[in-house]
């Protein structure tokens, strides 16, 4: 997985990141939010995404 990060060109970004930098809502509810509500449903827990969620939620300008 590092090698492969590693061989991307430069330029290469996400499409969060081009929203970010175009200055348009993130969309992170719908692809980071939706884990959390989805597995929590379920009595799973997702360590990453309960912290991810609100570093995106800080980041966004509102609701994504």
């Amino acid at each position: 997985m590092v090698r492969l990060v590693r061989s991307a060109p430069q330029d290469m970004g996400t499409s969060m990141l081009a929203d970010r930098a175009a200055h348009r809502p993130l969309e992170w509810d719908l692809r980071n939010g939706v884990i959390v509500r989805k597995a929590r449903a379920h009595g799973l827990a997702t360590p990453i995404s309960d912290v991810l969620v609100p570093l995106l939620a800080a980041a966004s300008d509102g609701p994504g």
